[in-house]
């Protein structure tokens, strides 16, 4: 049975108006994408204090040749339509336009209906984002194969076009619309990046610069309610103290009082005030002995669970605007009773104007001081360090020291609860935390080895 064939049989007039709406209605219905996923983005802003969605230049470039082969898929569907649909009969009884039209009305709108929906599904998984998981580098195949899909779904309905040379074809539609794709991709009328800076200008971390430190030690913030935010920015030469209500140099006379303003906590009630957390976002370039100042003055306030804000070391590709979840804590209360240890009783480690450290008369860089400390704290015994920086040292100098003397102290305390009680000390945290700090057994261990193995530091200047 012969089989018939439909040919590429079209106006040539009718030929250059469907492709000229094809790329007009792809660059429209592209940009229309763009602006439902900035909303979206900026919506997600908007609920998380103004923490703009970040995507690399890969992943922009990626996305938006999705989006750009979605708008261009849309685009053909339209005017293969538009070249196809010639009914004959107009002026008869039985108006086959009238009813075309009105099916065809029909039909678009269910058609653009069904892709919003798919496309504001595909961008709020995207955008939505969990800062800790990243969806391009993982499960960017599911993207590539909806392409394939896409591209084969275009040559099954072209196909019947062409009676010859399918194959040659074939390469002819896939390098087109790859193409076309491509150069819609590239095109971009809206000016984003001022919508991106007006959110970021709300955003207290990036219109101040600030720029956190990061931990492998740290613990995540619970209990959100309970904790009070200070900011501390480098400011143009003092630093500056953001507080909820008002902006103040650091070293302002009128800064005590502007902190207990900030401190007056209405909706706390007077058992939670002993819990309460106080969470520092220090700009690491900042000279620590303003810290130190600051931390005096907190003192003197009778704040106790001071608690340095960081970001997981393995998170260092975030921006550096998102609030991080952990934070680097300690007692402030503690360290301020520590500066009645003698000093002789003290190991002193010396900032040195190099980037290395002075401990018991050796010049040490930062990546052998975890192993000096462990090796003192071995055969000398858990000794308080006196931390000795100058006026210069920055706070992520300072921290850097403070954060290896905390791991050295967790190497020694995780041999001896292997050895004893056949499990890591942070495994023996984590339990305890899992049983909602109810299980006394665990309790006893933590206390038994926080006071075999205490972390004791003193701040000193010179």
């Amino acid at each position: 049975m012969k089989t018939t064939k439909l040919l590429f049989k079209i106006p040539k007039i009718q030929l250059i108006i469907g492709l000229f709406l094809g790329i007009a209605y792809s660059i429209i219905f592209y940009h229309f994408l763009l602006l439902f996923k900035k909303s979206v983005i900026v919506f997600d802003a908007l609920l998380k204090n103004y923490e703009l969605f970040h995507l690399s230049e890969k992943e922009n470039t990626f996305y938006n040749f999705f989006y750009a082969f979605i708008s261009v898929f849309f685009s053909y569907s339209i005017v293969i339509n538009y070249w196809l649909n010639k009914p004959n009969k107009i002026f008869t009884r039985h108006n086959y336009k009238r009813k075309q039209i009105e099916n065809q009305q029909r039909i678009t709108n269910w058609f653009f209906m069904s892709w919003l929906v798919r496309m504001g599904t595909f961008i709020g998984i995207v955008t939505m984002d969990f800062k800790e998981f990243s969806f391009y580098p993982t499960h960017n195949f599911i993207i590539i194969l909806i392409l394939i899909v896409l591209l084969g779904q275009i040559w099954m309905s072209l196909r019947f076009f062409f009676s010859k040379n399918r194959f040659k074809w074939f390469s002819v539609t896939l390098i087109s619309f790859l193409f076309l794709s491509f150069c819609v991709s590239k095109i971009n009328f809206s000016n984003i990046n001022r919508v991106d800076t007006a959110i970021l200008q709300k955003n207290v971390l990036s219109k101040n610069n600030i720029h956190v430190v990061y931990s492998e030690d740290y613990k995540k913030l619970e209990h959100l309610s309970l904790i009070s935010e200070i900011f501390i920015s480098a400011g143009d030469s003092i630093p500056k103290v953001i507080l909820k209500n008002e902006e103040i140099n650091i070293t302002d006379s009128k800064i005590n009082q502007a902190l207990i303003n900030h401190f007056d906590f209405k909706y706390i009630s007077d058992s939670e005030l002993p819990y309460m957390k106080y969470v520092l976002f220090i700009d690491k370039n900042i000279p620590v002995k303003y810290i130190h100042d600051l931390k005096n003055k907190l003192y003197k306030l009778d704040v106790k669970n001071l608690l340095y804000s960081v970001k997981k070391s393995t998170n260092n590709k975030l921006p550096f605007y998102y609030k991080s979840k952990y934070a680097f804590g300690f007692n402030l209360f503690s360290n301020f009773q520590n500066q009645k240890i003698p000093l002789e009783k003290r190991v002193p480690i010396k900032f040195l104007d190099n980037h290395s450290f002075l401990v018991n008369n050796k010049v040490l860089p930062i990546t052998k001081l975890k192993d000096q400390l462990t090796f003192l704290y071995n055969n000398k015994g858990i000794c308080p360090l006196n931390l000795i920086y100058s006026q210069k040292t920055s706070f992520e100098e300072y921290f850097k020291v403070l954060l290896t003397s905390k791991l050295a102290i967790n190497e020694i305390r995780n041999t001896y609860t292997k050895k004893t009680y056949g499990k890591s000390y942070k495994e023996i945290k984590k339990e305890l935390r899992m049983s909602g700090w109810k299980d006394e057994t665990l309790i006893k261990i933590r206390k038994e080895v926080l006071n075999k193995y205490p972390w004791i530091y003193i701040d000193s200047i010179y």
